[in-house]
């Protein structure tokens, strides 16, 4: 049986008392999401708007600039007074309002996933003009967040882009989002309660970015998906760092991140399943449309004319848009990386395949080597030519349309009987461009497995993430020095339907799926 946030929240006083003796507990671990829940504020759930002069709602205010007027449209557990705080992601208080009143309420008219949910302000804040750029919660609560942009000038040298449009789509209003949850739907308001469980994702990427300083000395700007339509938001910025899994992409964002590396900026996908689908959003921005199924539209398909703006799977010919030249793989060939349990668990591992690779300085690890990462149920790969003489993957840098590309580490995954092949690695598109660093596993930068304090977390993809954040800053070339080209000795592609190349060593080679027909069923994000 799930437990409702409103049964949290009626067993808050049973459930404060177990919680206080458990942190007292030497055996204390709970994680960040369970943290949340288990001191959740009476708020049930809500959503930032941003408001006019006579608190008029003018739109979503999931990105906000200082300056801004933001109102917080609640529900509450019941009527009461709560004392408001904007906390940053380590849980500490950066500003406290006055005290105000929260009510029930529920969403409102006959479609509130795709007209918004209608709660009423409960209160509204003048964002400071002074106020850093970053990610904040209400009282601590990951679904009730605002993104605040920079300032304009003198822009950061980090770009920090949140995957909001993804958490809007696997977001559910009265069981309706973009998937089956249970009833699909093509369009999905920011105006409504987003998934809390999705958020609270991203917050191990955030408390290491604001505790343990990663981008050292460098200043550090956040904007979220809608920024990226602006031609000129990645304008003066020498790293943009892509928070995972950041799979839906407007055509207009991906032109200004493919400008962004073309006159030598750098990147960092943090994730995997990136720049998946196309999407749209509505004239006044608090709509976004994928429509999923393909009909016509006379059938409830897309009814947009321009088939460059359907809303399709990225690497749909019709598009004429693949993601290849841009970030070096994705889901077509990366598959599902849940292909074994480990005491109960799928675990993820990256096999490494460039042990003198200057991003894995302080590893110690050789190639064939195994260093464990993150659970990633899905992974972006690039597509290969075949197999070298010791088993490691060879990729095929003409399909990808890279002058330059290094394969860093891999998976071998599985989509049913399908053999797939997910990939760390590093590319530059064309002489003079930029670098994108892809680390692959959608799952390989976010939650507790990856940061959840202190020495704790992934330490091999935390040194990977420094390695790449110092060498971009510093104008690095992040290529291993004098690395051989490898040649082909077992040809294959991926997906592989057949038996593995014979003779084909087995140091480096995949392994048999332990139940390939289980690893889409078990996956918790179908595609």
């Amino acid at each position: 049986m799930k437990l409702t946030r409103r049964s949290w929240i009626l067993a808050g006083a049973a459930i404060a008392v177990i919680a206080a003796a458990w942190a007292l507990s030497p055996l204390h671990k709970v994680n960040h999401l369970s943290a949340r829940l288990l001191g959740r504020s009476p708020v049930a759930d809500g959503y930032v708007v941003k408001v006019g002069p006579a608190g008029e709602v003018l739109g979503a205010g999931t990105s906000v600039a200082p300056g801004e007027r933001i109102g917080f449209a609640l529900n509450a557990a019941s009527s009461q007074e709560i004392i408001p705080t904007i906390t940053g992601a380590s849980g500490k208080v950066i500003a406290t309002l006055p005290a105000a009143p929260v009510a029930p309420h529920a969403p409102q008219g006959d479609a509130p996933w795709l007209e918004g949910a209608g709660y009423p302000v409960a209160f509204s804040w003048t964002v400071p003009q002074s106020f850093p750029s970053g990610v904040y919660y209400l009282n601590g609560l990951p679904d009730i967040f605002l993104v605040v942009k920079p300032l304009p000038a003198p822009p950061p040298e980090v770009m920090v882009l949140m995957p909001t449009n993804t958490l809007n789509a696997y977001s559910t209003t009265l069981g309706r989002s973009l998937y089956k949850q249970p009833t699909m739907v093509t369009a999905v308001n920011f105006l409504r309660p987003q998934s809390i469980e999705k958020a609270a994702e991203w917050t191990g990427f955030l408390r290491w970015a604001t505790e343990r300083h990663p981008f050292g000395a460098a200043s550090v700007g956040y904007i979220a998906d809608a920024d990226m339509d602006r031609k000129g938001a990645l304008d003066g910025v020498k790293l943009l760092v892509v928070v995972g899994h950041s799979e839906y992409w407007t055509r207009a964002a991906r032109q200004t991140f493919d400008a962004f590396i073309a006159r030598g900026g750098n990147a960092i996908m943090a994730g995997g399943n990136d720049m998946w689908w196309q999407t749209r959003y509505s004239d006044d921005g608090k709509t976004m449309y994928v429509y999923r199924v393909a009909k016509t539209p006379d059938q409830g398909g897309d009814p947009i004319a321009d088939p460059l703006l359907k809303t399709a799977y990225w690497h749909n010919k019709q598009l004429g848009y693949p993601t290849l030249p841009s970030i070096g793989g994705d889901f077509t060939y990366g598959g599902y990386g849940q292909r074994g349990k480990e005491n109960g668990q799928f675990r993820s591992t990256m096999t490494i395949a460039s042990d003198r690779s200057p991003l894995l300085a302080g590893l110690g690890v050789k190639d064939c080597e195994e260093i464990e990462t993150p659970r990633s149920g899905e992974y972006d790969g690039a597509p290969i030519a075949g197999l070298d003489d010791a088993g490691r993957p060879v990729p095929n840098t003409a399909m990808i349309g890279a002058s330059r590309f290094e394969l860093i580490g891999f998976e071998w995954n599985h989509n049913g009987p399908r053999l797939m092949l997910g990939t760390m690695h590093v590319m530059q598109h064309a002489t003079g461009s930029g670098y994108v660093l892809h680390m692959g596993g959608r799952g390989c930068c976010m939650g507790d497995e990856f940061y959840s304090g202190p020495g704790q977390g992934s330490a091999a993809i935390q040194t990977i993430l420094r390695n790449a954040a110092a060498l971009f800053l510093a104008g690095g070339d992040p290529f291993t020095h004098d690395a051989a080209q490898r040649a082909v000795a077992y040809p294959m592609t991926t997906p592989w339907l057949k038996a593995l190349p014979e003779g084909a060593p087995s140091q480096c080679a995949p392994n048999e799926p332990d139940d390939p027909d289980s690893v889409r069923a078990e996956s918790s994000d179908a595609n």
